[in-house]
């Protein structure tokens, strides 16, 4: 296999990425940060990032599935606030914090790990207000809506009494 794999769709500046674009290993994460799974991952892929080292590079994308996680939108966009205010490091001290406090995602939580990741304070109290889907641009829209279809497609289910599928979600 010659010229290696291309993603589709690619990994660009837009995208949040640990590790250099020469790497020999490229992993993307579609990740949700109320997501029971996503959480189980969290440790694992950190550990997965150690041991590579400079032959990963790590790209996360937002992919909240607000049907199911009711805060993981909001803590993607406090994410992406803290990203456009404190820069890449912060954006990834945020999304340490938000995967290991999974339980805590209210409005008060988001602005103390925004403040805790390097934010201003005076601009979490702001996330209290949504932002209008400000991190949607990371996410090309038709990637979205078929990965939302499988997402949907993959949410546990169980028939109904008159032979219909039914979510359980």
């Amino acid at each position: 296999m010659s010229g290696g794999v291309h993603l589709a769709p690619p990994v660009t500046a837009r995208d949040h990425i640990l590790g250099d674009a020469s790497a020999p290993v490229t992993l993307i994460e579609y990740g949700d940060f109320e997501c029971p799974y996503c959480g189980a991952a969290y440790p694992i892929l950190k550990r997965v990032n150690a041991r590579l080292g400079a032959r990963l590079r790590f790209v996360y994308r937002h992919f909240p599935i607000a049907e199911s996680h009711p805060h993981a939108e909001h803590a993607a966009e406090a994410a992406e606030s803290v990203a456009e205010q404190a820069g890449s490091g912060a954006f990834w001290a945020m999304h340490d914090l938000l995967f290991e406090n999974q339980r805590a995602l209210n409005d008060g939580s988001l602005a103390r790990y925004a403040a805790i990741a390097g934010a201003d304070v005076v601009m979490p109290a702001a996330m209290v207000k949504p932002l209008g889907g400000v991190f949607f641009h990371r996410l090309d829209n038709a990637c979205s809506k078929r990965l939302r279809r499988s997402a949907r497609s993959m949410t546990p289910r169980s028939a109904s009494s008159d032979g219909q599928r039914s979510s359980t979600a």
